[in-house]
């Protein structure tokens, strides 16, 4: 009788011990997000500000402090350590801090304790993937071969996704310096061809076209294969419109018609994305994300409608992501799940072969849904 008392009163415990662990945190007593002050941290670096520039148009919606890092991927570490609430991240960054953590050795403390997990709240605008080039060396693609393509810095991690693009050419590979304005003007000094991530419009390639015969490279030039696509899963496939750097247009419709007199006046062309996104733990109070969300789903569209590096999304690009068909790599929170539910973005389409990642949708579907479509389980 007293062994069944003694274990009775055991499980209680650890029933309740279980509750703390998993209960959400109750930083917010209110529905209301203009009634107090979140932190959100965010990557800063004086040649890619866009980031934080957003998170600033945002704070006029949103009240809140923005913390700024040095290191691309300190934001993941502070908000696990919880010195800020949320995070504005992009999907490749995200990508590679979640491949590092799963090569990390776990000890059996780890299996144990219940870790807080990262999750998406909501995507945001465009960065894209700018491949430019020496237009006085690099006409067509087979001008790729023998030339010196600078990735990025050595130091930094994620350049693989660069590396396997090129996987089909020989070329010399060398590094960036970390500064952009030193690499542009090595562009066709010393390197060929180069990689950067940034908004577009962008100032780099508009400043620079202006002095030297640059052209852009798209995404078809470097034959990338199918399993390329799906393996770098935060890669997204977008138009770029070159009406923003007009002498680059001239030199991509004159290639792309070289030994033709017909003319293409197409001032789009092929080329990757990368989503930008919110991010919290799990432990974040599901009550302030579903109002956090619909703050932002009222405001954020009339905010930056005449911001041309921000105006590259819809709605159903918010919840949308590639990932999210690897539930382990990225999920979801509660409090986004439920207003998404609720605004009816989350698509319950009987075809769910309608996905980029199978090339099956028309291009009518796709300007319905967006880039790609998260569906919900039936």
């Amino acid at each position: 009788m007293y062994l069944a008392v003694i274990v009775l009163f055991s499980l209680l415990i650890l029933l309740r011990y279980l509750h703390i662990k998993q209960k959400t945190e109750s930083f917010v007593d209110s529905n209301l997000v203009k009634s107090f002050k979140i932190r959100v941290g965010v990557w800063y670096d004086k040649n890619y500000t866009s980031m934080y520039d957003f998170l600033y148009n945002i704070s006029s919606i949103i009240p809140m402090e923005i913390v700024k890092y040095s290191d691309r991927y300190q934001p993941f570490y502070e908000v696990k350590r919880r010195e800020v609430d949320m995070i504005f991240t992009n999907e490749k960054d995200y990508y590679v801090y979640w491949l590092n953590q799963q090569i990390k050795k776990k000890t059996l403390k780890d299996y144990l304790k219940r870790t807080p997990q990262l999750q998406m709240i909501t995507m945001a605008y465009h960065l894209y993937v700018f491949i430019p080039a020496n237009y006085e060396k690099i006409i067509q693609p087979v001008d790729i071969n023998e030339s010196t393509v600078a990735i990025s810095a050595k130091e930094e991690l994620g350049q693989d996704y660069q590396k396997d693009l090129l996987s089909n050419y020989k070329i010399q590979m060398v590094y960036q310096s970390g500064d952009l304005n030193e690499d542009f003007k090595k562009l066709s000094k010393k390197y060929d061809i180069m990689f950067f991530v940034g908004e577009h419009p962008n100032k780099y390639v508009s400043n620079y076209s202006e002095k030297k015969e640059l052209i852009l490279l798209e995404v078809d030039d470097f034959k990338p294969s199918d399993d390329y696509f799906q393996q770098y899963i935060f890669l997204n496939k977008r138009k770029m419109n070159l009406e923003f750097y007009p002498k680059v247009l001239q030199n991509y419709n004159s290639r792309s018609k070289m030994g033709s007199l017909l003319i293409d006046g197409s001032s789009y062309m092929n080329a990757y994305a990368i989503k930008t996104m919110f991010m919290g733990l799990d432990l974040l109070n599901n009550s302030y994300v579903y109002e956090f969300m619909k703050t932002y789903y009222s405001a954020i569209f009339d905010l930056i409608e005449d911001k041309l590096v921000f105006n590259n999304f819809v709605r159903a690009d918010m919840p949308a992501s590639r990932m999210a068909n690897r539930p382990e790599m990225l999920s979801i929170h509660e409090g986004a799940s439920k207003f998404y539910t609720k605004i009816g973005l989350f698509s319950r389409l009987p075809d769910k072969s309608c996905s980029l990642i199978r090339n099956k949708c028309t291009e009518e579907r796709l300007a319905s849904y967006g880039d790609y479509i998260r569906y919900e389980p039936l």
